[in-house]
């Protein structure tokens, strides 16, 4: 999943073992929407703490509009 690559990036980028995890696997499934824009925002503002918003929004950007979730999906 890309929410996974996303964590990995943050991860590397940051060179830091406290990000956000993000909803994946068994998780995902059992997870309201609301929950996962929480924790994405979550990943957002840690990238912003710690200075890489920038590389992520980059990262973001090169996502296809079929990788991201919708809340209607």
């Amino acid at each position: 999943m890309k929410w996974n690559d996303l964590y990995k990036f943050i991860k590397i980028k940051t060179g830091k073992d406290d990000v956000v995890k993000p909803l994946i696997l068994t998780g995902w499934y059992i997870t309201s929407n609301l929950m996962k824009e929480i924790c994405f925002r979550e990943q957002l503002e840690y990238a912003y703490d710690n200075g890489i918003l920038e590389n992520v929004k980059t990262y973001l950007g090169k996502l296809t509009e079929e990788q991201w979730h919708h809340s209607n999906d």
